[in-house]
C-alpha cells in the first residue's frame, strides 16, 4: 500500500485492543514427586469409581467436581496454586491491586484421557474463569502432531465474516500440553481437545472459579 501523503501530517496511531481475551499459561515448578504422587492419587480414584461421565469428554474418565474437597496435601497445594493464578490474572488485567484480597471459590475434577479420547467444543457456563493443570501430559505421538492439543476459538461470532488473512480474526489458538503446565482462561471461551493418541493415559485436573468481591 502506497500513496503520496506528503501534504498530510499523520500523527502516530493509538492502538487500543478492545475486548481482549486474557489467557495465562504458567508452569508449576514442583518437586518431581508432587506430580507422581498426584497421578497415583487420581488413578486410585478412578479405580474406585470408573463410571463414564458424559460431559465434554469422549473416552477416559472424569471424577465428580469435588476434587478440592478431599483431604490430600498435594490437592490442597494445587488448590492454592490455582487460586493464586486466578488472582494474578485479575491483577494483570488491571482490575485489582496486587495487595487487594480477592475472594475465589474453586471446584475441580480429575480428568484422565485414554488413547483415542478427546473433548468436543464446549464452554463452562455460570463461572468466571476456568483452567486445567496437567499432572501428566502423557506421551507424544510422532504420527499425530495434534495429539491431545487443546484448541481455543475466537469468541467473537462476527469475526468469521472477515476474509482478510492479515488481521488474525477468527483464528484458533492451540497449545500443546506439558506436564506441570497450568492454563487459565475465561469460562465463556469455547475450547476443545484433539484426540489424544499417546500410549500412557493423560492425567489432568480441570477447575472452575467464581470470583467474589471483598
Amino acid at each position: 500500500m502506497s500513496s503520496d501523503l506528503t501534504h498530510l501530517n499523520l500523527e502516530a496511531p493509538e492502538l487500543e485492543l478492545l475486548w481482549a481475551t486474557p489467557i495465562i499459561k504458567r508452569r508449576l515448578n514442583a518437586p518431581p514427586e508432587f506430580n507422581a504422587d498426584l497421578s497415583e492419587t487420581l488413578l486410585t480414584l478412578r479405580a474406585q469409581d470408573n463410571r463414564p461421565r458424559g460431559r465434554s469428554n469422549y473416552g477416559g474418565w472424569q471424577s465428580e467436581q469435588t476434587l478440592f474437597e478431599l483431604d490430600d496435601p498435594n490437592l490442597r497445594a494445587l488448590h492454592e496454586a490455582c487460586a493464586q493464578s486466578v488472582a494474578d490474572l485479575i491483577v494483570q488485567c488491571g482490575r485489582a491491586r496486587p495487595d487487594q484480597d480477592i475472594g475465589v471459590r474453586l471446584y475441580a475434577w480429575a480428568n484422565v484421557l485414554d488413547r483415542g479420547g478427546y473433548n468436543v467444543y464446549h464452554t463452562h457456563p455460570n463461572n468466571d474463569l476456568s483452567g486445567v493443570y496437567y499432572v501428566d501430559a502423557g506421551e507424544a505421538d510422532p504420527a499425530n502432531a495434534k495429539s491431545g492439543v487443546v484448541c481455543f476459538y475466537d469468541p467473537r461470532s462476527a469475526a468469521g465474516m472477515m476474509a482478510t488473512p492479515f488481521m488474525g480474526f477468527n483464528e484458533d489458538c492451540e497449545f500443546s500440553p506439558e506436564s506441570g503446565m497450568l492454563i487459565l482462561f475465561p469460562s465463556y471461551l469455547g475450547h476443545s481437545v484433539h484426540a489424544y493418541t499417546g500410549a500412557r493415559p493423560r492425567i489432568a485436573v480441570g477447575f472452575n472459579a467464581v470470583v467474589e468481591a471483598e
